[in-house]
């Protein structure tokens, strides 16, 4: 009979060792709304952000837009890719999305990418699509990483 109890243990140890109760946020110091010193250097054409609450579908959280990147002494133009994309509310990132990104032909001074999600994001407690949302777009050249940030996008909704 101890034995039994024996093998089950580990098991049981591990099963509870495994699971968590709480869920785990990443807070993030609020940033000052305005002027924020960029990584890149770049200007966003346009950003839209959306949500899909239409009847008889999954609510679901969109985002798109176009960027035009410049040249920097801080990474090399030609090897940056955007990664991904952050979306933040109230200091607190709600979203981390690997957006599909698509590049437009432009000059070779600079680079237009145009990102967005592909199928949307099921919506969270966390999300309220009342207020506006914050992007961090990671970019990365070579081993770096950087940011650019785009504040205070309106989050639309579809009914």
């Amino acid at each position: 009979m101890k034995f039994r109890y024996l093998k089950i243990l580990p098991s049981v140890l591990l099963l509870f060792a495994c699971s968590q109760a709480d869920v785990t946020k990443k807070e993030v110091p609020e940033l000052k709304k305005g002027i924020v010193e960029q990584e890149i250097k770049g200007s966003p054409v346009s950003t839209d952000a959306w949500v899909n609450l239409m009847p008889n579908s999954e609510n679901r959280f969109f985002i798109s837009g176009e960027i035009i990147i410049n040249p920097a002494l801080n990474y090399d133009l030609s090897s940056l890719s955007l990664d991904r994309v952050e979306i933040f509310q109230n200091g607190t990132m709600i979203f981390n999305i690997v957006p599909l990104v698509q590049e437009k032909s432009s000059d070779s001074s600079s680079r237009d990418l145009i990102y967005s999600t592909i199928k949307g994001i099921t919506l969270n407690k966390d999300f309220d699509s009342d207020s506006k949302v914050d992007a961090e777009l990671i970019f990365t050249s070579g081993s770096d990483k950087l940011k650019f940030r785009i504040n205070d996008i309106e989050v639309v909704k579809a009914r």
